[in-house]
Order: structure tokens, then sequence, then C-alpha cells
């Protein structure tokens, strides 16, 4: 019994060692339906940020047609999710108004909803970075990509 004793922590009864060893058998048990239910709720919120970040691209698109938004996906997820949810405020948004600058609009997009964005004016048939012209407005942006496509309609 002595010995006993000895290997066991001091201050801890017989219990609390067998109570230690159940609850660390029922963790590692519970561990793959826990990790499993983390990956679905993963997967959910990852078809949330899809749809989210698509319409958000739908409604810029049909804004601004010679511009176009894009996501860095392989960020998209560090998104301030109780900014989201929380129903005593009014959803986060980010102003697009044509007076604002491309500059803006990034900034915006990942202050508010942790997006790393980049918009693009569209050249003809290709899309170009605005990161030379970034304090250009949103309405300037677009009013070039317009006359640049139509000027050289399909070429490049």
């Amino acid at each position: 019994m002595q010995s006993e004793r000895k290997k066991s922590e001091p201050g801890t009864s017989t219990a609390s060692l067998i109570n230690k060893k159940l609850n660390t058998g029922r963790v590692k048990k519970m561990q793959p339906v826990l990790k499993e239910r983390k990956n679905q709720l993963i997967m959910r919120l990852s078809n949330t940020m899809q749809r989210m970040i698509r319409s958000i691209q739908r409604d810029f698109h049909e804004a601004y047609p010679y511009l176009k938004i894009v996501v860095d996906n392989k960020d998209a997820m560090d998104i301030p999710m109780d900014s989201l949810t929380d129903n005593d405020k009014m959803p986060p948004s980010v102003n697009i108004n044509r007076d604002r600058t491309v500059a803006e609009v990034e900034k915006n997009c990942r202050e508010i909803f942790g997006l790393p964005v980049h918009i693009f004016r569209k050249s003809s048939n290709v899309w170009v970075a605005t990161s030379y012209t970034a304090h250009w407005t949103l309405e300037k942006q677009n009013r070039e990509g317009e006359q640049i496509s139509k000027l050289f309609p399909g070429t490049i």
C-alpha cells in the first residue's frame, strides 16, 4: 500500500486517480467523433463563405461591369464571426459607392470581413490589376475599363 502511495501524486486520492483515468479514456474515445463534427462545421462555414463571396462578386459586378473583385480564398477564413452573428447590430457592410477608391474598398473588406480582396479592371479581353491606380475611384476605374474595351474589343 505504501508503494502505491509513493507512485501517486501528493494530495490525490485513489478515487480521483481512477476518475482521471476514466475521463482520459472517454476523451480518447470521443476524439474521432469530435474531429468529425469539427470537420462538418468547417465544411458548412466554408460553403457559407463561398456563397457569401459569390454574392459579393455578383453585386459588385452588377454595379461595375468593367471591374472584378477577387477574393484570395486561402486567407478568407479569418472572418470575425462574432460581427456576422450579432443580432443586435446591423450586419457589417462595405461602402462601394462610385466615389470610393479601390484602395479604400480593399482595405475595408480586409478590416470588416477579414477578406483579402483585389479589384481588377477589364482591358479589352483581359483583367488588369489596379494596384498602380488604386487611388482612382471605382467610377473612374470602371469608365477606363469601358473605354479601353470599346476601343480595342477582343484584342490583345
